[in-house]
């Protein structure tokens, strides 16, 4: 079995624009691995207000992310793509 990369994105309002940022840098990174699996979900917790209380989501936009028995959070709009792309290697 391959192991796939999960990405959970929480964000603020989609037309927020450090929603729209961190969705866009993310996209734009992830196209960037054109080999690697992974299934991406984005949560818009103002519409979803319960997962993010119940996933204790304190600050947005926060990705989330599982691979195997590793995982982590990163807060921020990946402006600076060298943490996000750290995960990759």
């Amino acid at each position: 079995m391959v192991e796939e990369y999960y990405f959970c994105l929480y964000i603020a309002g989609k037309v927020n624009p450090n929603s729209r940022r961190a969705i866009n840098n993310l996209r734009r990174l992830l196209a960037e691995q054109p080999h690697m699996r992974y299934t991406l979900e984005i949560v818009d917790v103002l519409e979803n207000p319960d997962r993010a209380e119940a996933d204790k989501i304190k600050a947005t936009p926060t990705l989330e992310w599982r691979f195997g028995q590793q995982r982590g959070r990163l807060v921020g709009d990946f402006s600076q793509t060298e943490k996000l792309a750290s995960l990759f290697r």
